[in-house]
């Protein structure tokens, strides 16, 4: 099974480039599964149930305990909403996916697993503000260099005015980004973007990141 994991700024496009590759892939004879329900289309996407119970995984829990002190050292901090609960959930999600990618039973069942809500793209966002963003990934990444050498980490480009204006667009309410006025969006996103710049100059030599 190979593993393709988009990111890229929010507002990039990432959810419907992910329904153009599944379409793409599919018509060239793959298996694909999305690794979460689209937006935009009804697609098929990998049921978590199996999956929940490794989240009380033991060897997880000092991973989470110091992400809890890490969420009070970001107190009060300009694009920290407080919402540690929300951060916590996202960690959590992030080493079920973990789990998900070192399935190798999914090997038998499915030829692509697409995911745009990965380890590169939450993990910056949640850890942004204390840009600590690139131990956690490279702790993540490690975790897969052992077992999966078929994972890519595949970058949406897109220009900072170009997400504004989609994400202007876009009807949503359901993370923190969604209540910035105009001018913390837009330095979001100058954030984000030195954030993935600094993410690939350190994999510039991983034929992983592109």
């Amino acid at each position: 099974m190979e593993i393709i994991e988009l990111f890229g700024l929010p507002g990039s496009g990432k959810t419907k480039s992910t329904v153009n590759l599944y379409n793409d892939l599919t018509k060239r004879g793959y298996k694909c599964v999305l690794i979460r329900p689209n937006e935009y289309e009804n697609l098929p996407y990998l049921r978590h149930t199996r999956y929940i119970f490794g989240l009380l995984n033991p060897k997880y829990v000092l991973n989470v305990c110091f992400f809890l002190g890490s969420n009070i050292c970001l107190k009060n901090k300009y694009f920290y909403s407080g919402n540690g609960i929300e951060r916590i959930k996202i960690l959590l999600r992030q080493i079920m996916y973990l789990e998900i990618y070192l399935d190798k039973t999914l090997d038998d069942e499915v030829d692509v697993l697409i995911s745009d809500q990965g380890l590169v793209q939450e993990l910056t966002g949640i850890f942004l503000e204390k840009k600590t963003y690139l131990n956690w990934i490279i702790y993540f990444t490690k975790k897969l260099n052992k077992s999966r050498n078929d994972i890519k980490f595949r970058m949406i480009d897109s220009k900072i005015t170009s997400a504004l204006a989609n994400i202007k667009l876009r009807d949503r309410n359901s993370s923190t980004m969604d209540a910035y006025d105009p001018y913390k969006l837009e330095r979001y996103l100058y954030a984000y973007s030195d954030a993935f710049e600094t993410i690939l100059k350190y994999y510039k030599n991983d034929s992983r990141f592109c």
